[in-house]
C-alpha cells in the first residue's frame, strides 16, 4: 500500500530521525508488540481545541484567455450570437466550416476531413517546433504553413504568422545565401522523392558501392536504373561491375543538360539550407544535424507529387514531434487495433494511389 501511495507523488524523501528524538512515537509503535503489561501501557492523548494547521482552499485555476474560437463555439453549442447583425451574420457564415467533436472545435477542410483549430498560443508552439525543433529544417513560410495544415492543425492566420516566423528567424537570414558544404552523398527515388543522405569523409569509388548498398539495395530493393553524373567516383570500373553484377543500369547526365539531375541538385539544396541554419559553427556538428534534416524532408508536401516522401512510401503520414505537444485528431482518437486494420486496408488500395499523384 505504501509503496502505491508513494507513486502519486512526484518526488519522495525520507529521512532518519533518532530514538532520543522520537521518544513518544517509538513508545507507541511498541506498545501493540508487548505481550506483558508495564508502566510504558500508558498511552497520552492530547485533545486540541481547535485545529494545529491552517486549512488550505484548493484553487482551480482556469484558462479565460480570449480566442477567435470563443463566437463560433458559443454559436456551436448554445446557439449564442453577437448582438450586432453584421457579426452574427458572419458568425453564421463561418460555423457552416466547423464542427464540434467531443466538445473541441474542428475546421472542414478541402485536403482532408478535419483539422484541429488551434489558439494562437498553441500556434506559435506548432509553427517553432516544425520550423527549428528536433526534426526542422528552417524551411521557407508557405512550406511551413502547408506542413502544419497537412498535420492537421488551423488557426485563420497560419500564413501571415508563419511569415512572420521565417522572417524574424536569426539563422534564416544569416543563412539565405547558402555556401556549398562538401562531402554529403545523396540519392532520391524520382517517383516517391525519398531522399538518403549520408555524411562522408571523402568521396571514393568504394564509398559510392558502401552507400548505395546499405541506404538503397538493403532498406528498399535493387533499383533498375541509377543516374548520375560523369563523376569518377560513379564511372569508375569497379562500380560499373558491382552495377552489372546486380543488373542495375548506369545512365550518365551530360555536362551541357544538367537539367537531367536537376532533381537530385534541388534536393542538396535544400538539405544544406538546413544543415546551414541550424548549425552556426563548422565545427563538424552538422553531421549530427542531418537525420533530422532528412526527416523533415521525408515529411514535408512536395510541390511535383502533391503528397510527402514518406506518404508514398508507407502508405500513411508520419506522426512528427509537434503532435505530442498538441495532439491532432488522429493521435486523440488513435485506436490500435482499428489503426492496424486501416493500414492493411492501405496496403490492398496501394497500387491505386500511383493514379492520385500529380507526376
Amino acid at each position: 500500500m505504501v509503496k502505491d501511495v508513494i507513486a502519486r507523488f512526484r518526488y519522495v524523501k525520507v529521512e532518519y530521525v533518532p530514538r532520543a528524538m522520537n521518544a513518544k512515537e517509538d513508545l507507541l509503535s511498541r506498545i501493540a508488540f508487548s505481550s506483558f503489561p508495564t508502566s510504558s501501557r500508558e498511552i497520552q492523548i492530547e485533545f486540541l481545541p481547535q485545529k494545529s494547521i491552517e486549512e488550505v482552499v484548493d484553487q482551480l485555476c482556469v484558462e479565460d484567455e480570449p480566442s477567435w474560437m470563443d463566437p463560433l463555439l458559443l454559436y456551436l453549442r448554445e446557439e449564442r450570437l453577437p448582438q450586432v447583425d453584421s457579426e452574427a451574420q458572419e458568425v453564421r457564415r463561418k460555423a457552416r466550416s466547423y464542427v464540434l467533436v467531443n466538445g473541441e472545435l474542428y475546421r472542414r477542410s478541402f485536403s482532408q476531413p478535419l483539422l484541429k483549430c488551434i489558439k494562437l498560443r498553441e500556434a506559435d508552439y506548432i509553427l517553432r517546433e516544425i520550423h527549428e525543433g528536433i526534426c526542422g529544417s528552417h524551411i521557407e513560410a508557405r512550406t511551413l504553413s502547408q506542413k502544419a495544415l497537412r498535420q492537421g492543425y488551423y488557426w485563420p492566420t497560419m500564413a501571415k504568422d508563419s511569415e512572420r516566423l521565417v522572417r524574424t528567424c536569426d539563422k534564416c537570414q544569416r543563412t539565405s545565401n547558402l555556401v556549398h558544404v562538401k562531402y554529403i552523398m545523396a540519392s532520391i527515388d524520382y517517383f516517391t522523392k525519398w531522399v538518403e543522405a549520408e555524411a562522408m569523409a571523402s568521396i571514393t569509388a568504394r564509398r559510392v558501392k558502401q552507400f548505395l548498398w546499405k541506404n538503397v539495395v538493403c532498406r528498399f530493393e535493387i533499383p533498375r536504373v541509377l543516374i548520375s553524373d560523369n563523376g569518377t567516383q560513379f564511372t569508375d570500373r569497379s562500380v560499373q561491375e558491382w552495377c552489372q553484377e546486380l543488373g542495375i543500369r548506369q545512365q550518365f547526365t551530360l555536362v551541357a543538360h544538367p537539367q537531367a539531375n536537376r532533381q537530385i541538385e534541388l534536393t542538396n539544396r535544400t538539405l544544406l539550407r538546413g544543415l546551414k541554419a541550424r548549425v552556426d559553427k563548422a565545427d563538424g556538428s552538422w553531421v549530427e544535424e542531418l537525420p533530422s534534416i532528412l526527416w523533415s524532408y521525408r515529411t514535408t508536401v512536395k510541390v511535383s507529387t502533391g503528397e510527402t516522401p514518406f506518404s508514398l512510401c508507407y502508405g500513411s503520414e508520419a506522426s512528427i514531434p509537434v503532435e505530442i505537444g498538441v495532439p491532432t485528431l488522429r493521435v486523440e482518437l488513435f485506436s490500435p487495433e482499428s489503426n492496424e486494420q486501416n493500414l492493411r486496408d492501405n496496403l490492398d488500395l496501394l497500387d491505386e494511389l500511383p493514379d492520385y499523384v500529380k507526376i
